[in-house]
């Protein structure tokens, strides 16, 4: 059981006092339909149960006078015992150490209220989230959003908020096992079955599920599971050429390993021509400012080599990496004109619970480069003693 993090990035900027609600799992709240403020859109459903601590959010400009900003964690439309109370005009990083237990079944997001009509931007919210099993499980989400889907966007990325019609937006995944795959379906005016899949190597798997024509709701596939090689490329994708409109609001899958490394991603699928940062989550739009997206981890952790997927570039050598507290920590250099997936696996970085985290991308003054993904991976510091030792305790240790 080892802890894991849930993001999503922004940044995203507010002049309305109502309730927003956003889903977690390395998402995107950076563009329109990203969010709702209808709750039920932005649940997502959990099949491993475990504790959810350290709700995290950073605020970069409060605009409130007299009013509280609030945050909590939403489970099955309730408040949680993770919530966050933020005094008008106040910025920075904030976090709720308290803990809530979910079970299978349960809906999850997180909700944000402004305040007030002034202005206010946030750049990143996070959770922790352990399993209470012996695996390392986290829920990857995608959030294409409460846009039409129509006949458009074929492939998905495996969380945030990147389509594709043929290339596939894959996420480089180390060894473990996908399961508990699910769609949210909102709209449906499809007139034939639609099939969602999980995709590997640009083949489908097994981790399907069918919608019939008109159906909404929740789907889940919760029987198959489809084991992962080191460094798979996995993205989802929608079957058929039906005509109308769909609506997916949410998607999702589990990826569980018994080595205690998770999978943590962003990139825009926009292409740039000049140099910044990317949030941990994906999707999240390209700033020009790193706390415009930088988040905390809110543990100790090693962040562990760095993934790229370049579908464009007619740049001269540009250069991706692993941002501490505004530092490359791991870099990958992409040279002229390459695309395809790239990969800098020689590279870690010990990172500590306070620091500030993200992507960071370096434009060499030519051409434009395209990302479907970025990622890295991460692993949680290993605890040498149990929480009730101290260094230099002697203990008796007996064999049988």
């Amino acid at each position: 059981m080892a802890t894991v993090l849930e993001a999503a990035s922004g940044p995203l900027t507010r002049t309305n006092a109502s309730t927003l609600y956003i889903p977690l799992g390395d998402t995107d709240f950076s563009g329109t339909g990203l969010t709702a403020t209808t709750e039920s859109l932005m649940q997502v459903i959990r099949r491993t149960p475990g504790t959810f601590t350290n709700l995290y959010v950073s605020i970069t400009t409060n605009g409130n006078t007299s009013a509280l900003m609030t945050f909590h964690l939403r489970i099955n439309g309730a408040n949680g015992n993770e919530g966050l109370s933020i005094v008008a005009g106040t910025t920075g990083e904030f976090y709720d150490d308290e803990t809530d237990v979910v079970s299978a079944g349960q809906l999850v997001c997180c909700s944000w209220n402004a305040g007030s009509t002034s202005s206010s931007t946030i750049a990143a919210i996070s959770i922790n989230f352990a399993a209470s099993n012996n695996t390392t499980t986290k829920r990857h989400v995608a959030n294409p959003g409460t846009s039409n889907l129509g006949t458009t966007a074929k492939n998905f990325s495996i969380s945030g908020s990147g389509t594709s019609t043929a290339l596939d937006p894959s996420t480089t995944f180390p060894a473990g096992t996908f399961q508990n795959l699910f769609a949210n379906v909102t709209t449906n005016t499809y007139s034939t079955t639609t099939t969602f899949y999980l995709k590997q190597g640009g083949g489908a798997s097994i981790l399907s599920i069918s919608v019939t024509a008109g159906s909404t709701g929740v789907f889940e596939d919760t029987t198959d599971t489809v084991p992962s090689s080191s460094n798979n490329p996995v993205n989802y994708s929608l079957s058929g050429n039906p005509s109308g409109t769909i609506i997916i609001p949410t998607m999702g899958v589990e990826f569980a390993t018994l080595n205690s490394i998770s999978v943590v991603n962003g990139s825009d699928q926009t292409a740039r021509g000049f140099s910044g940062y990317y949030g941990f989550g994906g999707g999240s739009s390209l700033q020009l400012v790193f706390n415009q997206v930088s988040s905390q981890p809110n543990l100790d952790i090693t962040v562990i080599y760095i993934f790229v997927l370049v579908s464009a570039n007619n740049s001269i050598t540009s250069s991706f990496s692993v941002v501490v507290d505004g530092v490359n920590v791991i870099l990958l250099s992409v040279p002229s004109l390459t695309t395809g997936t790239l990969s800098n696996v020689l590279s870690s970085s010990a990172v500590k619970a306070t620091s500030n985290l993200g992507f960071g991308f370096v434009w060499n003054g030519s051409g434009n480069i395209t990302t479907q993904s970025i990622a890295t991976y991460m692993q949680p510091e290993v605890v040498l003693f149990p929480s009730d030792m101290t260094p230099g305790t002697f203990v008796d240790w007996k064999i049988f």
